[in-house]
């Protein structure tokens, strides 16, 4: 910073700090040369989804995607993160078990497709005794051995998770995706 604009640069950096890991990551492309802010990401009515608030809900950023990846041994790990726009999960505790949903954003189609083929590879990885089937044309999903599904789809550049639902309640948890807001501020 200092040395494309001197100690009022890097004055400006604490005023206007990163915005997300995908900048650190990328500090040129996504941050100095162009700033390419983070998809905002909200649940317009987190009460009304599963019928109480949920108990956690953060963003992943595309440093938790790479750690996500390299955790199970993803050999393209940073590659399948790159291209990230935003993200945001959030986690209900119901009938005892975990119901978590995730909305992603890519910078691309082609971004989009990357993360869902290398996600695809890691659930065989994680569940090598479980099956993943076609749900529909960019949907696929994996019933656990708990009797609870995983439902992964991907619509242009959005990629959407349902992990811990019952197959019952995926409808109803598509439609919550579906109503999620996505833009920049």
């Amino acid at each position: 910073m200092w040395g494309q604009g001197g100690w009022d640069a890097v004055a400006d950096l604490y005023r206007h700090p990163p915005a997300s890991t995908e900048q650190i990551l990328h500090p040129r492309e996504k941050f100095l040369d162009r700033r390419d802010p983070p998809v905002q990401i909200r649940l317009p009515a987190p009460r009304s989804a599963l019928g109480e608030l949920p108990m956690a809900t953060d963003v992943l950023g595309e440093l938790g995607m790479r750690a996500y990846f390299k955790t199970w041994e993803f050999p393209a790990a940073d590659l399948a993160a790159a291209g990230w726009g935003g993200d945001r999960f959030w986690v209900w505790k119901r009938d005892g078990r975990f119901t978590v949903l995730l909305a992603t954003r890519w910078d691309g189609d082609v971004a989009a497709k990357k993360f869902l083929a290398a996600y695809l590879d890691t659930l065989e990885m994680r569940f090598p005794k479980a099956r993943i089937e076609r749900a529909g044309q960019d949907a696929w999903r994996l019933l656990r051995p708990e009797g609870d599904l995983l439902h992964v789809e991907r619509r242009g550049r959005d990629v959407d998770v349902i992990v811990g639902a019952r197959p019952e309640e995926i409808p109803a948890l598509r439609a919550v995706l579906l109503a999620v807001e996505r833009r920049v501020d």
